[in-house]
């Protein structure tokens, strides 16, 4: 499994926090409902992560076969399924002279054989299943490159664009702080209301949406996109209070084909 921490400093403080997000992650999967397990699975797991089974299943799986075929079998055959947990740490891979954070986790599986498992008669009893699962902890540098605030009066715009900063690939945001109580009659679209919102135009550079997304806006709202995915704010008019937002631009340092699972 590989979780992602963000903003990682010396090496006590990654080892805690690497730690933290296990515990985490631990707490979110083993309490969720089989019908909650793919959002739990998915809190703090990416979707390009790696799993490494032993025999008898598949050595090597992605988030959504461990959702699917590994947790439910597991969970419905051995309900309630509790985990007792007897060594916990953390360190630095010295396999690789320390370029990778573990984090290592063994124990018990606890609950009563009531369903078959893997082909094996249930017994109705108790019954313990030792397990041992390394925790790869992936770190990916952030930089808080920009902040500003942008306030538009009525007939004001903002065209089509992106966004950089000091790196190619970063992450932009904005969060709505005012909104104008009308946005007055709409000259050119009757159907679909325009004024002053935000449109999110898709297939940019074949990055997430493939349509063009116009989000619902209300205060305090966040919304978070690549740099590269083109976007508008359309003009708007009939009154004289302002539209308000806090936008930020934030580079993170990543590598897509060095990370494109875990190695």
């Amino acid at each position: 499994m590989k979780v992602w921490i963000w903003n990682m400093v010396d090496l006590s403080d990654q080892l805690a926090k690497a730690k933290k997000v296990v515990l985490n992650h631990f707490m979110s999967v083993d309490s969720a409902s089989l019908q909650n397990l793919t959002s739990a699975m998915a809190k703090n797991t990416p979707p390009i992560c790696q799993f490494h089974f032993v025999h008898p299943f598949s050595s090597t799986a992605t988030l959504e076969d461990a959702t699917y075929n590994f947790w439910p079998p597991l969970r419905q055959s051995f309900a309630p399924l509790q985990r007792r947990q007897d060594i916990f740490f953390s360190g630095l891979n010295d396999l690789d002279d320390g370029e990778t954070l573990w984090v290592v986790s063994m124990g018990h599986f606890l609950g009563r054989f009531d369903s078959p498992f893997l082909g094996v008669r249930p017994t109705g009893h108790a019954t313990m299943l030792r397990y041992v699962e390394f925790n790869k902890i992936k770190d990916y540098d952030t930089h808080l490159n920009s902040i500003w605030v942008n306030e538009m009066k009525q007939h004001e715009y903002n065209p089509t664009h992106i966004h950089r900063g000091m790196l190619f690939t970063g992450l932009s945001s904005v969060m709505i702080l005012k909104l104008p109580s009308t946005y007055g009659k709409e000259y050119s679209a009757e159907q679909v209301q325009q004024n002053g919102r935000l449109q999110i135009l898709g297939a940019a550079n074949g990055q997430f949406a493939k349509i063009d997304y116009q989000p619902p806006m209300d205060l305090r709202d966040f919304y978070i996109f690549p740099y590269d995915m083109r976007h508008c704010v359309y003009p708007f008019n009939g009154t004289n209070e302002v539209r308000r937002t806090l936008a930020a631009n934030c580079d993170v340092k990543f590598d897509p084909i060095k990370n494109r699972g875990a190695i």
